[in-house]
């Protein structure tokens, strides 16, 4: 019995405190608030921050599982296994160079769109920005079973092999096909329109580029565990890879516009566009 009364006397005086705090932080601003929270004169009322970007990770990890289907990552990999002396570094060097032109080119344009958010708030928010996306998903959807006339991916592979023309050789292929990376362009608009500081998406952002690298690591923890034994696998597996890049580019563009198809769809309820029109032209 006196603990119950003494939590009800304790429990007005925690309320009046927090309200105490939370004027005094108001009249001194986000400056004040944030510090605060530091002194834990205020308590933290913003737990879902962290939810939001586990969120944000389980949507981009799928992307960046596509993504990771890089016909010819995997060929410049597989060559450089059977045909260097030192392959391992050589493969680090490669998909360091990977990384490099994907995680630049990322952050720059993540950087850029949060610019263009600023100033066309109308256009990146809401339902247009749904309208969009299902656009692009329709237009690659499309593309996937349509494909225009094309050439098969070409054998993109180093004449000199030294650590320089290897690193230029990943930053090179990897900046030239990223007019056609959609999934990692899908998931920058996410990261770009999550409203997270960028000391929480920028980790997002990391973990992708990772993810999309690790099939030419395990090709060479292949290599190094299992050596001449995996050789031949590896040639054949090359040739397929060559022979098939173009349709693999057009599996995951089936994919992506898919995914892109269906969130346009589920915004609106699978096709409430219709109901709302109908009701305002009752109204």
């Amino acid at each position: 019995m006196p603990s119950d009364a003494a939590n009800r006397e304790v429990s007005p005086r925690r309320a009046a405190e927090d309200l105490a705090g939370r004027r005094l932080a108001a009249l001194l601003g986000e400056r004040g608030r944030t510090r605060l929270k530091a002194a834990t004169l205020l308590p933290d009322r913003e737990p879902t921050n962290g939810v939001c970007v586990l969120g944000l990770f389980a949507s981009v990890f799928g992307l960046a599982l596509v993504d990771s289907i890089n016909p010819s990552a995997f060929a410049v990999t597989i060559y450089l296994l059977l045909s260097v002396r030192r392959p391992t570094s050589s493969v680090l060097t490669y998909i360091s160079g990977i990384f490099a032109a994907y995680f630049s080119v990322g952050l720059a344009l993540i950087l850029g769109l949060d610019a263009l958010t600023t100033r066309f708030d109308s256009l990146f928010s809401g339902s247009s920005a749904y309208v969009l996306s299902g656009i692009v998903g329709g237009v690659l959807l499309y593309i996937s079973f349509f494909p225009p006339g094309g050439r098969k991916v070409r054998d993109r592979t180093p004449r000199s092999l030294n650590h320089t023309t290897i690193f230029g050789l990943g930053l090179g292929i990897s900046l030239v096909e990223f007019s056609t990376a959609f999934p990692y362009i899908g998931a920058i608009g996410m990261i770009g329109s999550s409203s997270l500081p960028m000391s929480q998406w920028l980790p997002v952002l990391v973990a992708y580029n990772l993810i999309m690298i690790v099939p030419p690591v395990l090709m060479l923890a292949a290599h190094r565990l299992f050596g001449e034994r995996i050789q031949p696998r590896l040639e054949r597996a090359r040739h397929k890879i060559l022979e098939g890049g173009r349709e693999t580019t057009l599996w995951i563009t089936g994919i992506v516009g898919f995914i892109l198809l269906a969130n346009f769809l589920n915004h609106f309820e699978f096709f409430g566009l219709i109901e709302l029109a109908n009701t305002g032209g009752q109204q």
